[in-house]
């Protein structure tokens, strides 16, 4: 294979067929299915050759085991090999983070571990600015309502914005922070884990979460509720459910919250990371960390093709209003205004 040293000799139809089953894999199982060369665990080679097959497909890595999610198209592929552009960055504020949550016995620590997801990793690390996540998070009733008032407010293309998020969040950001975390674990500056955070909704309306790992007993239910509702809804693998309707998708969740409340009392539950920071602690310029960031950030929505389908305003207008972290927009305040008005009046 041309520009790549280690994957010469890749089996590219058991690449897919790796995809098309979902099966998991150990280290040398993976290697002699993709016909690689098995290599050192931890050897400088190993990671260069985890990295060379990172910038072709999308793998997830269950404890010490390899599942092939999908294959990358030329866009992800130069994003991936951006990489070095922000894993550094994502390095130093993901350390900080974690040093400041111990510090301050948050309760996103659990044994020495570190639980997060997506939305709280872009914060922490300022790719976006909170009206980003305001807007994406909650759900699909929450998302409607809150993107109406903010679109009417600030005179937004709604339909524009709809696509922006979700396009932006799933073809660039979070790609860039899966490459970032990817390339990390593979240097055994961090260690992944899969886990979960379950909630419970209390009578006034408080949120409770809880956090657990997918090898806990009540992870492992979870994953069992998972691949049910799977089977339930004829979809195959995890391939499968990302290009399955949006309809569908929500209607999965649905009915796996249904079943996590009917078998273990909880109102819901989402994927999240669980990761073990294995480094020497340095001490970073957080903030500075985060605008440097947010800058890179910026360009890179600019200029992304994938975002072509938008007018110039209206790109601008999303970026200053949802991404540049030095915004003076609030939309939360804005909703819980609008929200006080029509209560008094």
């Amino acid at each position: 294979m041309k520009n790549f040293k280690y994957l010469s000799d890749l089996n590219w139809d058991n690449l897919t067929l790796a995809i098309r089953t979902g099966k998991t894999y150990n280290y040398r199982e993976l290697c002699q299915l993709l016909n690689l060369k098995v290599l050192g665990s931890g050897s400088n080679a190993q990671i260069k050759q985890l990295n060379e097959l990172s910038m072709v497909c999308e793998y997830e890595k269950v404890n010490t085991k390899y599942k092939i999610l999908s294959l990358r198209s030329q866009e992800e592929i130069a994003l991936y090999q951006e990489r070095a552009i922000f894993t550094p960055i994502i390095e130093c504020a993901l350390s900080e983070t974690f040093l400041k949550l111990q510090q301050d016995k948050n309760n996103n620590i659990k044994d020495g571990i570190l639980f997060f997801t997506m939305s709280m990793l872009m914060l922490w690390c300022g790719m976006v600015h909170k009206n980003y996540t305001f807007l994406r998070n909650g759900d699909n009733y929450k998302r409607i309502q809150r993107s109406s008032l903010i679109s009417a407010k600030y005179q937004f293309d709604i339909t524009d914005l709809y696509n922006f998020l979700d396009i932006s969040y799933n073809k660039i950001l979070k790609p860039i922070i899966r490459n970032a975390l990817r390339a990390m674990d593979n240097k055994k500056s961090i260690i992944i884990q899969k886990g979960f955070k379950v909630y419970t909704h209390s009578i006034d309306k408080q949120i409770t979460y809880k956090n657990i790992l997918a090898t806990d007993q009540e992870g492992q239910q979870i994953e069992r509720i998972i691949a049910n509702v799977y089977t339930e809804f004829g979809i195959t693998n995890s391939q499968s459910f990302i290009l399955s309707p949006k309809t569908t998708q929500r209607q999965i969740f649905d009915r796996c919250n249904e079943l996590c409340n009917q078998q273990l009392g909880y109102d819901g539950f989402y994927d999240c990371y669980a990761v073990i920071i294995n480094r020497y602690r340095t001490m970073y310029n957080l903030e500075h960390l985060q605008h440097t960031l947010n800058e890179r950030i910026q360009d890179k929505l600019k200029d992304s093709q994938y975002l072509d389908f938008l007018t110039t305003h209206s790109k601008k207008q999303f970026i200053d209003t949802m991404i540049n972290i030095d915004t003076i927009a609030d939309f939360n305040n804005d909703f819980e205004e609008y929200y006080k008005l029509q209560f008094s009046s």
